[in-house]
C-alpha cells in the first residue's frame, strides 16, 4: 500500500521537476562515498522533433575524494566544463581523471542513436499542416506529442523469461502567451494560467505495457487499459497569429527512484481492504487538517496585519530619526560656524578696539574738516550772495546799453539818409560849377566876335550885349545855387563833424567798457568756479571720511545716511550751480566778444565820418572862395557890360579897354588856380568827401547793427548769470545749512567716543564668554549627533527587520493560503481518489492485483532500467535522463 501511494506521489513530483525553467544539473554530496555517475543528455529538435545535435553532460560524484577517477565514456570531444583537471585515455573507451579529490564536470559529443524519440504534428482547423506553414496563421490548432520506446530487455516475471522494453517516462512543457493563444486545452496534462501566459504540462510512459511484459489480448492488458496509462500528450487552443516559443521534454528510466522500494509487498491483495478502510480515514483527517488550516490562514492574516502595524511604526522610527539625524547634523554645521563665528568676533572686538581708537582719532580731523567745511560754506555763501548781485546789476547795465545801442542804430541810419542828401547836392553842385565854365566860354567867344568884327560891332553891340547880359545873369544865378549849396553843406558838415567825435568817444569808451565788464565778469565767474570747486573738493573728503568711520564702525549706517544724504544734497547744489556758471560764462563772453568787434567796428567807421567831414569842410571853403571871386568877376563884367552898353559911342578905343577889361575878368574866372578851376577842385573834394561820409555813414549803420545784436545778446546772457548766479546762492545756503549739520553730528559723535569705547570693551568681554559657551555647545552638538546617527543606524536595522518580518509573514499568509486551497483540492482529490482511484483500482485488478505487483517488481530490477547513454566503468553507479529542446 505504502509503495503504490510513493509511486503515485512519484510521478506526480516528476511534472513538477518538468515545470522549472531549465534543467541545469546541481551538485550534490555524495553521501555513499562511492563514484557515481549522473548523466544528462541534451538533443536540440526541429518544431517536428526530428533530433539534431546530441550534447551529452556527465558529472562525476567523487564521495570518497579520490585523487583520480576510472571512468568509461563513448564520447567524442570531451571538454572539461568545471574546473582545470585533466584526464588520460585508456585503451579505447577509459579515462582516468586527475580528479584531486574535486568532482569532475565533463561533456562531449555522440552519433549513437537515441533510445527516445519524439515526433510532433500539427492540425489547423482539423487539417495537417506543416510547421513551417501554421507559424503566422490563425484558427484552432492541435499539437500532439507522441513518443517511441526504441529499447528492448529480457526480464523474468514469476519465473518466466519474457521479452519487454525498458519502461521511460516523458514529461513535457510549454509556454502560451495570451495574446497569442486562448481557451487552452492539454489532454494527460495539466494547464496553469498567470493571466499573462498558459503553461501546459503533460506526462506520457510510452509503450507501458510492452514494459510490463504484457500482449494485447492479455486479460491482465485488458483491465490495466481500462487505468488508461498516457502515451501522449495533446494541446489544442483558438491561434491568433500562431508563433510557439521553446518546448522542453524530459525522459527517464530510472523508474526504481520512483518506486524507491524494490520489492514491493507481496500480500498487496491482502492489504486492499485495509487500504480502502484507511483511505475513509484519510479523508475524514483531511477534512479536519482543512479546517485546521481555515484557523492557521485567519492567524496569519492577524499576523501580517500586525507586522504590517509594526512595520509602519519602525518607519516613523526610522523617518523621525532620520530628520533629528539631519537636524542633529545641521545642529553641528551650526555649532561649529558659531563657534567659529564666535572667535572671530572675539578676535574682531579686539580689532574693533584698536579701529575705534583710530575712529576717535578719525572723529577729531573730520570734526576740525567740517569746521573748516563750515567756514568755507559760509564764505562760498557771502560770495554767491555778492555774485548774485553783481549779476543783477551787470544785467541792469545790459538792458541800459541794449536801449542805448538801439537809439545809435535809429541815429545812425538818420546820419546815411542825410549823407546820402549831402551827396546829391554835391553831385548838383559839380553840375552847375560846369554849366557855369560853359557860360563863361561862351562870353569869351562873344568878346571875340567882338573883338574881330568891331565893324560890325555897333550893329552886333546890342545883340552881344543881350548875350554877355544872359550869361552874366545866368552865371550870377549859378553862382547863387552854388553859394546857397555850399551854405547848406557847410552847416550839414559842421553838424556831422560836430557829432563824429561824441560818436567815436562814445565807441571808444563803449569798447573800453565792454572790455572791463569783460575782464570784471570773467574774474568773477572764475572766482565762482573756484569757490565751487574747493567746497566739492571739501564735500568729497568729507564723504570719505564718512565711509572710513561707517568701516571701522564708528558711524551707524543711519548716522552716515543721514550726513551723506545732506553732502549729496550740497553737491548736487553746487553741481548745478557750476553748470549754470559754465553755461552763463560761455554766453556772457560770447556777447562781449561781439561787443567788442560791433564797437571797434563803430569807432572806425565814424574815424571815417571825421574824416571825410574834414575833406568836405576843405572843400566847401574851397568852394565858397572860389565862389566869391565869380561872384566879384561877374559884378565887374556887369559893370564893364553897363559901361560899354553906355560908352558904345564914344569910340573904340573905350571898346577896346571894355573888352579888355572883360576879357580880364574872364581870364579869372578861367584860371585853374583862382577861378573856375578852383570851384572845379572844390567841387571835387566835395565829391570824395560826400562819398568817403555816405561810405561811413554805411559802415557805422553796420557797426550800430552789430551793436545792437550783441547788446541783446549780452542782456541774454546776464540774465542766465544772474538766474544762475541765484539759484548758486541757494545752492551754497544749504551746503552751508548741510555743513552745519554735519559740524553738530560729528561734534555729538565725538562727544560720545568714550561710550563707544566702553561698549566695544563690554562687547570684547562678551564676545570671549560666547566663544567659550560655542566652544561647549559645539561639543556637545557632536556628542548628540554620533548618539543620534547610531539611534538611526539601529532604527534602520529595525525597519529593515521589520519590512523583512512583513515580507515574510505576507509569504507566510499567501503559502497558508496555498496550502489551505491545496487542502481543499487535497480533501476533494482525496474523496476522487477514494471513489475513482482505490475503489476502481479494487474493482478492476481484483485477484489480478498479485500479478500486477509482480510485474511491477520486474521493472524494479536492474536488468530493466536504461542507466546510461554515454558508458559509464563497472564500479560506477549510473543514471540518466534525456532533455528534448524543440526550437520553432
Amino acid at each position: 500500500m505504502n509503495s503504490m501511494k510513493r509511486f503515485i506521489s512519484s510521478l506526480l513530483a516528476g511534472c513538477m521537476i518538468a515545470a522549472l525553467p531549465n534543467v541545469t544539473t546541481v551538485r550534490a554530496e555524495n553521501e555513499t562515498g562511492a563514484v557515481e555517475k549522473e548523466e544528462t543528455v541534451y538533443i536540440v529538435t526541429d518544431a517536428s522533433g526530428k533530433a539534431g545535435d546530441v550534447i551529452v553532460s556527465e558529472w562525476l560524484k567523487n564521495g570518497e575524494g579520490r585523487k583520480e577517477i576510472k571512468d568509461v565514456s563513448f564520447l567524442e570531444n570531451i571538454e572539461n566544463v568545471s574546473g582545470e583537471e585533466t584526464f588520460e585515455k585508456t585503451g579505447n573507451d577509459g579515462l582516468v581523471w586527475k580528479s584531486e579529490g574535486k568532482d569532475i564536470c565533463y561533456q562531449g559529443k555522440t552519433d549513437k542513436e537515441l533510445p527516445i524519440a519524439v515526433s510532433v504534428t500539427y492540425q489547423l482547423d482539423g487539417q495537417k499542416i506543416t510547421p513551417e506553414d501554421l507559424k503566422g496563421k490563425s484558427g484552432h490548432v492541435k499539437i500532439r506529442f507522441d513518443y517511441e520506446n526504441k529499447t528492448k530487455t529480457t526480464v523474468t516475471v514469476r519465473g518466466r523469461k519474457e521479452t519487454a522494453k525498458m519502461p521511460f517516462a516523458v514529461i513535457s512543457g510549454m509556454q502560451l502567451p495570451a495574446d497569442h493563444f486562448r481557451n487552452v486545452k492539454v489532454t494527460n496534462g495539466k494547464l496553469i494560467s498567470d493571466g499573462k501566459n498558459s503553461f501546459v504540462i503533460g506526462m506520457a510512459f510510452p509503450d507501458f505495457m510492452s514494459a510490463l511484459a504484457l500482449r494485447k489480448g492479455d486479460e491482465l492488458y485488458g483491465k490495466l487499459q481500462e487505468i488508461n496509462i498516457p502515451d501522449y500528450i495533446e494541446v489544442e487552443a483558438d491561434a491568433e497569429n500562431f508563433d510557439l516559443g521553446m518546448v522542453m521534454s524530459m525522459a527517464t528510466s530510472d523508474i526504481s527512484s520512483l518506486l524507491q522500494n524494490k520489492n514491493i509487498d507481496a500480500s498487496f491483495s491482502a492489504d486492499m481492504k485495509k487500504l480502502t478502510d484507511s483511505t475513509d480515514e484519510l479523508v475524514s483527517g483531511t477534512k479536519q487538517l482543512k479546517d485546521g488550516t481555515s484557523a492557521l490562514k485567519d492567524g496569519s492574516k492577524e499576523l501580517y496585519d500586525g507586522t504590517a502595524a509594526l512595520k509602519n511604526g519602525t518607519s516613523d522610527l526610522k523617518n523621525g530619526l532620520g530628520e533629528i539625524n539631519e537636524g542633529s547634523k545641521t545642529l553641528k554645521d551650526g555649532t561649529g560656524t558659531l563657534a567659529a563665528g564666535a572667535h572671530a568676533l572675539k578676535d574682531g572686538t579686539g580689532e574693533l578696539q584698536a579701529g575705534v581708537t583710530k575712529a576717535a582719532d578719525g572723529i577729531s580731523q573730520l570734526k576740525d574738516g567740517s569746521d573748516a567745511l563750515k567756514d568755507g560754506t559760509a564764505t562760498l555763501k557771502n560770495g554767491a550772495a555778492e555774485l548774485s548781485n553783481g549779476s543783477e546789476s551787470v544785467h541792469t547795465g545790459a538792458a541800459q546799453l541794449s536801449a542805448g545801442t538801439g537809439e545809435l542804430k535809429e541815429k545812425t541810419a538818420q546820419l546815411s539818409d542825410g549823407a546820402g542828401t549831402l551827396s546829391a547836392g554835391a553831385d548838383s553842385l559839380a553840375a552847375g560849377v560846369e554849366k557855369l565854365s560853359g557860360g563863361i566860354s561862351q562870353v569869351d567867344d562873344g568878346l571875340a566876335q567882338v573883338q574881330s568884327g568891331a565893324g560890325e560891332f555897333s550893329k552886333k553891340l546890342d545883340s552881344g550885349m543881350d548875350q554877355l547880359s544872359g550869361g552874366i545873369s545866368d552865371a550870377e544865378s549859378g553862382a547863387k545855387t552854388i553859394s546857397s549849396g555850399l551854405s547848406d553843406a557847410y552847416a550839414g558838415a559842421e553838424t556831422i563833424a560836430a557829432k563824429l567825435p561824441e560818436i567815436a568817444a562814445g565807441a571808444g569808451a563803449l569798447q573800453q567798457s565792454i572790455s572791463d565788464n569783460a575782464a570784471s565778469l570773467a574774474g568773477a565767474v572764475s572766482a565762482d568756479a573756484q569757490d565751487i570747486s574747493s567746497a566739492k573738493s571739501q564735500i568729497a573728503s568729507a564723504e570719505s571720511s564718512v565711509s572710513t568711520l561707517v568701516s571701522e564702525g564708528v558711524l551707524t549706517e543711519d548716522q552716515a545716511s543721514a550726513i551723506l544724504s545732506a553732502l549729496n544734497d550740497a553737491n548736487s547744489s553746487l553741481e548745478h550751480a557750476s553748470a549754470v556758471n559754465a553755461n552763463a560764462s560761455e554766453k556772457v563772453s560770447g556777447a562781449l566778444n561781439g561787443f567788442a568787434s560791433a564797437a571797434g567796428q563803430l569807432k572806425g567807421g565814424a574815424d571815417q565820418l571825421a574824416s571825410g567831414a574834414s575833406n568836405l569842410k576843405e572843400g566847401i571853403g574851397s568852394l565858397q572862395s572860389g565862389m566869391s571871386a565869380l561872384s566879384s568877376g561877374l559884378g565887374t563884367l556887369s559893370a564893364g557890360a553897363s559901361e560899354m552898353k553906355k560908352s558904345a559911342g564914344e569910340g573904340l578905343s573905350q571898346l577896346t579897354d571894355g573888352i579888355s577889361q572883360v576879357k580880364n575878368g574872364t581870364s579869372s574866372l578861367k584860371d585853374e588856380n583862382t577861378g573856375i578851376g578852383l570851384l572845379k577842385n572844390g567841387t571835387k573834394q566835395l565829391q570824395d568827401g560826400t562819398k568817403q561820409m555816405a561810405e561811413g555813414t554805411k559802415q557805422l549803420a553796420a557797426g550800430a547793427g552789430s551793436l545792437d545784436d550783441g547788446a541783446k545778446q549780452l542782456e541774454a546772457g546776464t540774465n542766465s548769470l544772474n538766474e544762475g548766479a541765484k539759484s548758486l546762492s541757494a545752492g551754497a545756503s544749504r551746503l552751508d545749512d548741510g555743513a552745519g549739520s554735519l559740524q553738530s553730528g560729528l561734534n555729538e559723535l565725538h562727544s560720545n567716543t568714550g561710550k563707544l569705547t566702553a561698549g566695544v570693551q563690554s562687547l570684547s568681554d562678551g564676545a570671549k564668554q560666547l566663544a567659550d559657551g560655542a566652544d561647549a555647545l559645539d561639543n556637545g552638538a557632536a556628542s548628540l549627533k554620533a548618539g543620534i546617527g547610531k539611534a538611526y543606524t539601529g532604527a534602520d536595522t529595525l525597519n529593515t527587520g521589520a519590512d523583512a518580518l512583513n515580507t515574510g509573514a505576507g509569504k507566510l499568509h499567501e503559502g497558508i493560503g496555498t496550502l489551505d486551497d491545496g487542502m481543499l483540492k487535497l480533501m476533494n482529490g482525496m474523496e476522487q481518489f477514494k471513489t475513482e482511484g482505490i475503489n476502481r483500482l479494487s474493482e478492476i485488478l481484483g485477484d489480478e492485483m498479485d500479478e500486477v505487483i509482480d510485474r511491477l517488481n520486474s521493472l524494479a530490477g536492474g536488468e530493466s532500467a536504461y542507466t546510461n547513454f554515454g558508458g559509464a566503468s563497472a564500479d560506477e553507479k549510473t543514471s540518466t535522463k534525456f532533455i528534448f529542446k524543440m526550437e520553432f
